[in-house]
């Protein structure tokens, strides 16, 4: 089979930016220009530039005149005084000089003022200052060290620690100590001390522990960034000991809150699980009557609960004294609050004040309750009171809106203020912290009805 072969053709690049048209790019200016011939004949261009310029003469603004004047009179007077001084000192020059010479150690140096102005640092060795013209001010630039007093904190995790810290720092620039900061140990002091608790309150109570080093490194490096304009260098920061005041709080766990009144208090879901367990471990022909027989149980512990508020409910209302009955089982070791109208619950109310409430509360209180009406309390003036209608005073520290139930779970314990206030039970308009503080009349009411529940 006979080979064929193609023949292909190349076209040379050109070596040159120049192409059929004499060149390859326009460079050309987007400004427009004319050009002036000159009287020898040669062509110059003028440029016309889209931005506009004005010759400066030299003149300046009243504000600018009136500063190069007062530089130009203070100038001459520096002269003038210096010129004079100077005369002076040659003619008593035998006895100045002793004034004059100052020895300086090799750990501190001297900045000088002459009439006001800086001068440059001196020492050490023998330097001359000048008497009256000149003041100075002596500069330690060996090393220093300061403790920086415990403080307390507040960590990440919750927890209430004290801890302070042992700095070291060297004056690098005696002229910056001196000019750019008024009181230098002061000032490092709260840096480092303020660059500490920046740092702590962002980690928790283990990792402060285990990382002392670490975070006495990093305070040292962020008060460093400010100390380099106040001519101060820390070279080196511990931490004291860490002295721990309270430790992270422990979460506690979960609690189902059942509504006050609901079965009478009983504690329903203990009940419950153990229906279920019962039911599930009971097999056979006696599985009925198991469970009969634990529903009875669990309702027949109502029935004696309310007996007993009841005779409560008479010793109150009618002050009768108790009648021997007989002792309540308890239905899982829960104690029920007795079931009172509006009436007893004001009239109990009205028996446990007292002068040491009154001290402890010092508030007034309107109750706004759901179906029963309104209701005021004093705990502020006298031995305190409580009535019907809203508060006399017409200014109650706190306006306290509920359902009777949730009112009758608060005044025997049943229900914390704080829990009906966060769950949305009990609406406050007012002064909230207030209304917190009847847990003390809960408490008392407490007590009360514990003196005259019979055994």
């Amino acid at each position: 089979m006979a080979s064929q072969s193609h023949s292909v053709k190349y076209t040379a690049l050109p070596s040159s930016d120049f192409d059929d048209y004499g060149q390859a790019f326009d460079f050309s200016s987007i400004f427009s220009y004319n050009k002036n011939t000159s009287s020898n004949g040669y062509q110059s261009p003028n440029f016309r530039s889209i931005f506009t310029y004005e010759r400066n003469n030299g003149s300046l603004g009243k504000q600018g005149k009136q500063k190069t004047r007062q530089l130009n009179s203070d100038r001459l007077a520096r002269f003038c005084l210096l010129f004079a001084y100077f005369v002076m000192y040659i003619m008593m020059f035998p006895v100045l000089i002793w004034f004059t010479l100052k020895k300086i150690p090799e750990n501190e140096r001297l900045v000088v003022f002459r009439l006001g102005h800086l001068l440059k640092s001196k020492g050490p060795g023998i330097v001359l200052v000048f008497p009256l013209i000149d003041t100075f001010q002596k500069v330690n630039i060996g090393l220093k060290a300061f403790s920086v007093p415990p403080k307390q904190i507040i960590t990440a995790d919750k927890s209430i620690i004290e801890v302070g810290a042992d700095i070291y720092f060297q004056i690098v620039d005696a002229e910056k100590s001196v000019t750019n900061i008024q009181n230098l140990d002061l000032s490092i002091r709260i840096l480092v001390q303020t660059a500490l608790c920046n740092l702590l309150v962002q980690k928790k109570l283990p990792e402060i522990e285990g990382e002392r080093i670490a975070i006495a490194n990093a305070v040292m490096v962020s008060s460093n960034k400010t100390c380099q304009n106040w001519g101060v260098t820390i070279t080196r920061a511990e931490l004291s000991h860490i002295k721990v005041l309270q430790g992270p709080p422990t979460k506690k766990p979960a609690q189902m809150c059942m509504p006050p009144g609901l079965f009478g208090g009983i504690d329903v879901p203990f009940n419950i699980s153990q229906l279920a367990q019962l039911i599930t471990e009971n097999q056979g022909s006696d599985h009925t009557e198991t469970i009969v027989n634990l529903l009875q149980t669990f309702v027949g512990g109502i029935k004696p609960v309310e007996d007993k508020a009841k005779q409560l409910h008479d010793s109150i209302v009618h002050k009768k004294e108790p009648t021997e009955t007989q002792p309540i089982e308890s239905v899982n070791n829960v104690e029920l609050f007795p079931a009172l109208d509006v009436d007893g619950i004001l009239l109990l109310i009205q028996k446990a004040l007292n002068e040491n409430l009154v001290q402890k509360v010092s508030e007034t209180f309107q109750f706004d309750v759901s179906g029963s009406g309104t209701y005021y309390l004093d705990l502020k003036n006298g031995q305190g009171s409580v009535g019907h209608g809203p508060d006399p005073t017409g200014h109650p520290s706190a306006v306290l809106s509920l359902s009777f139930a949730d009112l009758q779970a608060m005044l025997f314990g049943q229900l914390k203020p704080f829990h009906a206030y966060m769950s949305g039970r009990l609406k406050v308009a007012g002064d909230t912290a207030a209304a917190l503080k009847l847990e003390e009349l809960g408490l008392r009411i407490q007590h009360l009805t514990n003196k005259n529940m019979p055994c």
